[in-house]
């Protein structure tokens, strides 16, 4: 039975790799690979949101993803390479949702990209899977210390359920979400 601490430490240091040099995830992807996938492949992968915004807690869908520990939150936090992929990895996120991130004088802000029309039906108008990787993201995202975005991301979105008729999106999901940004 292979040692599971030395194996997460090889996960991290892969993950350390990917963020900051474009090494491939366990599955042979890189970041890079993964931002130019189509919404299609991305809706239907369950395996490449664990790399993208990892987390400090086991996967339930991919049990060979990368648990966080605090020498790598610090290194990734650090390394001005994973930031500014971290940052496209968060545009990218908000455009598999049919989202964008527009600049404004008060900052960065959620508006509507182009697909929303497309993309809602998938996370919009029901629960879905999407609204768990939501909250996977607000979470790294503040692991990764961009509070700034996770903020954006959060009232974005309570933003666009106010604003966008055919919102199914229930209650349990928002609190989740507004729990990973406290």
């Amino acid at each position: 039975m292979p040692d599971t601490a030395s194996t997460n430490q090889q996960r991290l240091a892969q993950l350390k790799a990917f963020y900051s040099e474009g090494a491939p995830n366990d599955r042979g992807y890189t970041l890079v690979d993964l931002w130019t996938k189509p919404d299609s492949w991305l809706e239907r992968s369950h395996m490449f949101i664990q790399w993208m915004f990892p987390l400090t807690t086991d996967s339930s869908g991919n049990i060979y993803a990368p648990i966080l520990d605090e020498p790598t939150i610090q290194f990734l936090r650090s390394n001005a390479e994973a930031q500014d992929n971290l940052v496209r990895s968060f545009v990218r996120f908000c455009g598999l949702l049919g989202l964008q991130v527009v600049a404004t004088e008060h900052g960065p802000q959620i508006a509507i990209g182009d697909n929303f029309a497309e993309r809602k039906t998938d996370w919009f108008t029901f629960d879905s899977h999407n609204n768990a990787r939501i909250t996977r993201v607000l979470t790294s995202l503040q692991l990764f210390g961009r509070d700034d975005l996770a903020r954006v991301l959060f009232d974005g979105l309570i933003r666009l359920m106010t604003d966008e008729p055919a919102c199914g999106i229930g209650e349990y999901a928002v609190e989740r979400w507004r729990a990973a940004i406290w």
